[in-house]
């Protein structure tokens, strides 16, 4: 099986510099190979093309906006050229049929960038004509020799099964079994007990084509590993079939009648009782097309459309977005929300449950890092549960670190509407009712139980809910569904789990609902799961595709460490205590929650060449957790680490969750990701929520099309608020240390959009990374807080075309709180070539320009050329941290943009020497090329 941590090493540099402090350089294999001498902020050999609001005139020199126009549809033509070469033949599909797996990727990515808008006249200005690949590549071609080979080569035992066959039957092709567990019985039979000293054989269960419905979720312990490299147990689909394991069950074939008047629903209504088997159901497929559950205010259309999963303005020259121009929020600066399908008017939220706090544990360690906080990070773990008032459930939430406190993570017991429109609503059963709400600021999303409604007071009471997010905050545009008087237009349906009777207003004729019609039942489909003492090993799961598991958002989610996320502990897939275990070419589809989450310990597995589509919160997550008695220590054997995630396809993520990742890293280490393509998403396309032992590589992934249905962060978000022991270079063998690896983010195409606003967006004391030879287009590059980071050898593309950020977007962005002890030290910024609509290419917040510059900048550059219409470069220098802080400043600065820095005045501070000015000349066709050739020679880096 392939190892991770083998991607080639970056050879490319653009600038040399000369620093003092050490920082370890890593290859993107992941391997110390030699030694980078760095000091301050790292901006290291990156060339920057920063391009302002394309609603004011372009300045003489720079392309009228039909000229960016033209240079965006060759940035996406190349894009689509960049995924297609990763993931033309990922998910279940290429064991069927190879042409139209690949028909499929290159629709949905066309589609995606919007390329069908792009005239020929458009791409004429690209550099090269769009190249679609149509031959295998390496990987898919061994996939297939695999496939192929598993029917009929090696020693090995072989069961079949189908949804037609017989769980009495002998399992061989021609008296298949009919289930899974059955299966699963007869393989352990015939491969025998695992003995000291022996090798048992391999087994292949082969499914043939079908559905197999799961009443309960299929668990392989280490009984059903391999036990050899050359024993693997391989779960497949027999080549050439299409197998989906299913968690709902086939509703179809009832009878059904009008709803009668004064049951509930508007007229175009019908009904049915389900079998007594159902008695739950949050999600309702028809025809494979996910059904509205009744709400208000009502959708356009499938709530699965791209359209309908967003809520965010135009963003990229007027044409990337889905709410009008006046998309906002009131308080924020940004104009009124209108997004359709939302209530705009933010309620007013009642006072919040009462939290139980209780200590996790009697250590509390002064760890000595410049983590997020102070240089001596003081953290102390702990944990709390909350209870309704409505409810007997106490419903427990996992420890914390470092991060907000009691009261900050309080929920509120219920709220308070003005919108008029919802006053009219009349419901005779308010306690079926689920509010989904945005957060205050955009950055996730919560959902609530509610118990009551009392319209005398325009109060809604919550039952339970809101583990969502992180941060608490105040309320933002919500809906509220699962209220059968809300059943109003076709696509919508109601489920009464007392009378069991299924309401639904069909898109065509009651007879259509005859068929088809699926009624999710299980929240996971698939446990891989060993124990401390026995780890699942030499496992392949491949061909298959997991759909319809339920919603979780009104389960409890933990926070599994510092950063922002809180997460639903589970998903459609679970691994854990697991080594050499492979998922490659599955599909993972229309799922409630979560799709494969990797937890506690995880070692050198493989996830390659899947798909991830319509995911109800993050795709693929790897969590760890700490030890039993400190929330601080995780050295112990409790963490995935050196697994491997390549050329996945995943897209349309945060159905439900708008806080969710196509990847999720949390407590966890060393990992390689590479060659994925991810878009379409409601938040992240990765997001680390900590910095626990670094070591990972991110690399040759393109993101695009996220944030959109969240604003502040990008296609990278991190983390690092809380301290902790690790075993240094993520190694069982390793010393315990309070210093985490250096994590590596290189060759990546990163282009920001929606509510984003920066490509990499280091966050709140995110330390240690190398970020090297990528493309970054529509967003800034930003460091808040955090220590030891270089940047080199970027390309940043426009920056500043947003019209409704939130944050200004230059080429770069500094904030170090200055209310801390200069926790922003130690980055370093080199080698940028940076092309601005204004003189201002650098903006730097807490800075006190009135003293020593070199004293008070923490951003640390050289060797930069900056491209700007006059041919001047000026650096904004902002005392507050933020607009509105309240934070004091040294000297004079004493307002935000006080102070403008000149390159003179930084050079004459021993700041960006070697760096220089020039001024923007030449045609559209010129710049397009030059970005396009520097793009192509970046992405196309080999050692």
């Amino acid at each position: 099986m392939p190892k991770p941590g083998r991607a080639d090493k970056i050879a490319w540099v653009c600038g040399q510099t000369s620093h003092a402090h050490m920082l370890p350089m890593k290859s993107s294999a992941g391997v110390h190979n030699t030694k980078i001498k760095s000091v301050g902020l790292a901006l290291l050999g990156t060339i920057a093309v920063v391009v302002g609001q394309s609603a004011i005139p372009a300045p003489q020199g720079l392309p009228h906006p039909e000229g960016f126009r033209q240079l965006d549809c060759c940035i996406r033509a190349y894009a689509l050229e960049y995924a297609m070469d990763r993931v033309s033949y990922s998910g279940a599909s290429f064991f069927v049929d190879e042409n139209a797996t690949r028909n499929s990727a290159v629709t949905s990515l066309r589609d995606a960038l919007r390329l069908p808008s792009c005239s020929a006249a458009d791409l004429t200005t690209c550099l090269t004509a769009p190249k679609h690949p149509t031959t295998l590549n390496t990987g898919d071609l061994e996939a297939r020799a695999h496939h192929d080979a598993i029917e009929y080569g090696g020693d090995t035992i072989r069961v079949y099964v189908s949804p037609t066959g017989s769980d009495t039957a002998a399992g061989t092709r021609e008296a298949p079994l009919r289930t899974l567990l059955a299966a699963r019985a007869l393989v352990r039979a015939k491969r025998g007990v695992k003995r000291l000293g022996t090798v048992r054989q391999g087994a292949s269960v082969l499914l043939t084509a079908g559905t197999y419905r799961l009443a309960t979720p299929l668990i392989l312990s280490a009984d059903d590993a391999g036990d050899a490299s050359d024993a693997v147990v391989t779960w497949s689909a027999v080549p050439g079939h299409a197998v989906t394991i299913s968690g709902s069950v086939d509703v179809s074939g009832l009878e059904w009648k009008p709803a009668p008047r004064g049951s509930g629903p508007q007229d175009g209504a019908w009904v049915t009782t389900v079998p007594t088997e159902v008695t739950a159901i949050n999600s309702l497929y028809h025809n494979g097309v996910r059904l509205t559950r009744a709400r208000f205010p009502d959708v356009d259309g499938p709530p699965d459309t791209p359209s309908a999963q967003c809520t965010q303005a135009p963003e990229v020259f007027g044409v990337e977005g889905c709410c009008d121009a006046a998309c906002g929020m009131a308080g924020t600066g940004l104009p009124p929300f209108s997004a359709k399908g939302w209530l705009n008017n933010p309620p007013k939220f009642l006072p919040a449950w009462n939290a139980t706090w209780t200590p996790l544990a009697t250590q509390n360690a002064t760890l000595p890092v410049r983590g997020w906080g102070s240089d001596s990070f003081r953290s102390s773990p702990r944990a709390f549960r909350i209870k309704s008032p409505y409810s007997p459930i106490v419903l427990g939430i996992q420890s914390m670190v470092g991060v907000g406190t009691a009261g900050a993570m309080d929920r509120p017991s219920g709220l308070v509407w003005s919108n008029e429109d919802f006053t009219q609503r009349t419901w005779a059963n308010a306690s079926t009712a689920v509010v989904h709400m945005q957060h205050g600021f955009f950055w996730g999303s919560w959902q609530f139980q509610v118990a009551s409604r009392n319209d005398q007071a325009r109060e809604l009471r919550f039952w339970y809910g809101g583990y969502q997010a992180g941060n608490w905050a105040t309320g933002g545009p919500w809906f509220v569904e699962n209220v059968v008087e809300e059943l109003t237009v076709p696509g919508e349906w109601f489920f009464d789990p007392d009378s069991r009777q299924l309401f639904v207003h069909p898109n065509g004729t009651a007879e259509s609902l005859r068929s088809g019609l699926e009624a999710v039942r299980l929240e996971t489909l698939l446990r891989v799961e060993g124990s401390p003492d026995q780890a699942v090993q030499h496992l392949a799961i491949r061909g298959l595709q997991f759909e319809h598991t339920s919603t979780t958002f009104l389960q409890p989610y933990v926070m599994p460490s510092g950063g922002d996320y809180r997460i639903f502990n589970g998903g459609a897939v679970v691994l854990t205590e697991a080594e050499m275990v492979t998922f490659d070419h599955n599909t993972f589809s229309d799922l409630g929650g979560n799709g494969l989450m990797l937890t506690g310990y995880v070692h050198n597995c493989t996830v390659t060449s899947n798909e991830f589509v319509r995911i109800g919160d993050s795709a693929v997550l790897s969590t760890g957790h700490e030890s039993n008695t400190s929330a601080l220590d995780g050295s112990y054997h409790t963490t995935p680490s050196s697994n491997l995630f390549s050329r996945n396809h995943i897209h349309r993520i945060g159905m439900y969750g708008k806080q969710a990742a196509g990847f999720f890293q949390s407590l966890s280490c060393g990992n390689v990701y590479e060659d994925n393509v991810v878009y379409d998403g409601s938040r992240h396309g990765f997001s680390w929520n900590d910095h626990f032992g670094g070591e990972s590589v991110v690399t040759r992934n393109l993101v695009f099309n996220q944030m959109k249905e969240s604003r502040v962060g990008g296609p990278w978000n991190d983390w690092d608020r809380s301290a902790y022991y690790q075993r240094s270079r993520c190694s069982a063998r390793g010393a315990v240390s309070v210093w985490p690896g250096y994590n590596t983010i290189s060759r990546n195409f990163f282009v920001n959009g929606y509510g984003g606003h920066a490509n990499l967006d280091h966050d709140d004391g995110g330390w240690r990374y190398i970020d090297e030879n990528n493309v970054c287009v529509y967003g800034t590059i930003e460091n808040h807080d955090g220590t030891d980071k270089l940047y080199r050898n970027n390309l940043v593309v426009f920056p500043g075309i947003a019209n409704h950020s939130q944050y200004a977007k230059p080429c770069f962005e500094d904030t170090p709180d200055i209310g801390r002890t200069n926790l922003s030290a130690k980055n370093t910024v080199v080698g940028t070539a940076c092309y601005v609509t204004t003189e201002f290419a650098v903006l730097v917040n807490g800075c006190n320009a009135s003293t020593s510059v070199a004293h008070t900048v923490s951003i640390r550059t050289s060797n930069n050329t900056y491209h700007t219409p006059s041919g001047h470069f000026r650096v904004r220098c902002n005392c507050a941290a933020t607009p509105g802080s309240p934070k004091t400043c040294a000297g004079s600065d004493t307002k935000v943009g006080a102070t403008n820095l000149t390159l003179a005045n930084l050079q004459s501070e021993g700041i960006d020497r070697g760096s220089s000015v020039i001024k923007i000349q030449g045609s559209t066709a010129d710049l397009c090329r030059n970005i396009l050739t520097a793009a192509r020679q970046l992405l196309s880096l080999s050692g």
